[in-house]
């Protein structure tokens, strides 16, 4: 049998709030009774969904090995009793066969667990009932010792398909009566013999049950350990997630902070090298925001920048790199670029924090903040290099400041260009 790890037919998926669940309800399984055989029922419904798949082909393994077995038995039949060989045909190859089979498609094609188990379980009382109605035909005197290969029956239904510890109790109950009342029925076989042999079905019947039981919690509690690692395993690596998302956000404004603008400049700038993709770089900054937080103080300064981070957000596309890189400056990165796409980028952002409406009373003459935006292009054949394009970028902007501000600038080679 495969290790449980390797059993497992879903990964597990858990967001922090259900690793917690898990956890937790792992816990509380450990303190249950040591004989229980039940998790809660979330956690069954998984147990069942992560070995279901291995179970079945386990099942069906050992159900064609258990019938290879019981028919072979027809050889023993026609040398040790020959009188019922033809009954022995009819039971094992008529009846016990076309069952057997059937049963481990229905396996094969996915039952239930509770018709799963109870199926396989079916097969030991059917092998019974043949055994016995062909024990009771046998006028042989080696006949006597058929009756003792009954617990091979137990052997196979409990330990071979090593049945749910319930559905074994079940069955071998069942199992036991059939052969009872059978046995002690009329027939030709002395009467010790057959108590000998009800002896020697119960005690197969119940060591192979207990052996089921202790076959079982193993199973389950090896589940639960690995399940545990696994959710553990899970929950670290969500808060490893977590932390980089953290380390790469601006904590004010949500967008990406310096860090993450510095790491993917040159992921972008190699992609459009490799490429041949235009790419433009956009450097933005709130004007006069110093003389905003002086009037109107460092929470409303706090509050002024993430409204410009929320309308920038929305003016820029999907793909577009959009950071907040330093106190009142913004940056974007925009990879496919053109000087269309640049410029039409830059006068959106300019536009979107005005329609903004950020109440500006810091200067005569400007009611609401504004920004100014200085921007580059560069594209095939010859790329400007990432620094080169962060320093023409902040050229540009510092000339958009210089012409007064709440405009943008294109550098394009030494020329300032406003758009």
């Amino acid at each position: 049998m495969p290790p449980l790890h390797h059993r497992f037919t879903t990964a597990p998926e858990l967001g922090p709030s259900d690793g917690g669940a898990a956890m937790a309800a792992l816990l509380a399984m450990g303190k249950q009774e040591r004989w229980h055989l039940r998790f809660p029922p979330s956690l069954e419904a998984r147990f069942e969904a992560d070995t279901a798949a291995q179970r079945s082909r386990d099942l069906q393994a050992a159900g064609l090995l258990a019938l290879g077995i019981f028919d072979s038995l027809l050889l023993n039949d026609w040398i040790s009793r020959p009188e019922v060989f033809l009954l022995a045909c009819w039971w094992r190859l008529g009846v016990a066969t076309p069952y057997a089979l059937l049963v481990l498609a229905l396996v094969r094609r996915g039952l239930p667990r509770a018709w799963r188990e109870g199926a396989i379980g079916s097969l030991l009382i059917l092998a019974l009932v043949a055994g016995c109605k062909l024990f009771q035909q046998t006028t042989s005197p080696d006949g006597i010792y058929d009756i003792f290969l009954f617990s091979l029956i137990f052997l196979a239904g409990n330990v071979v398909f090593q049945l749910r510890f319930a559905c074994a109790l079940g069955s071998s109950m069942i199992g036991l009566l059939v052969a009872a009342f059978y046995l002690f029925g009329p027939g030709t076989q002395p009467h010790h013999a057959k108590t000998y042999a009800m002896g020697l079905m119960e005690a197969t019947a119940l060591f192979t049950a207990l052996a089921c039981y202790r076959l079982e919690r193993a199973e389950r509690r090896n589940y639960l350990h690995v399940l545990r690692e696994i959710t553990r395993s899970d929950m670290a690596l969500q808060a490893a997630s977590r932390y980089a998302a953290l380390a790469d956000t601006d904590a004010l404004t949500d967008l990406a902070n310096r860090r993450a603008f510095d790491q993917e400049l040159p992921r972008r700038w190699a992609h459009a090298a490799n490429n041949g993709l235009g790419m433009a770089a956009l450097l933005i900054d709130i004007d006069h925001f110093k003389q905003f937080n002086d009037l109107h103080g460092h929470a409303a300064g706090d509050d002024c920048l993430r409204r410009v981070a929320c309308a920038m957000r929305i003016a820029v596309r999907d793909n577009d790199h959009l950071a907040r890189i330093g106190g009142e400056e913004f940056a974007v990165l925009l990879q496919p670029a053109t000087v269309s796409s640049a410029t039409r980028l830059a006068q959106r952002l300019r536009a979107a924090v005005v329609t903004a409406g950020i109440t500006h009373n810091g200067l005569a003459g400007q009611p609401v903040v504004t920004i100014s935006v200085g921007f580059v292009v560069t594209g095939p054949p010859v790329l400007l290099a990432p620094d080169a394009l962060m320093d023409a970028a902040d050229r540009a902007l510092y000339e958009a400041k210089r012409q007064g501000r709440n405009r943008c600038v294109r550098l394009d080679g030494q020329t300032f260009l406003p758009v």
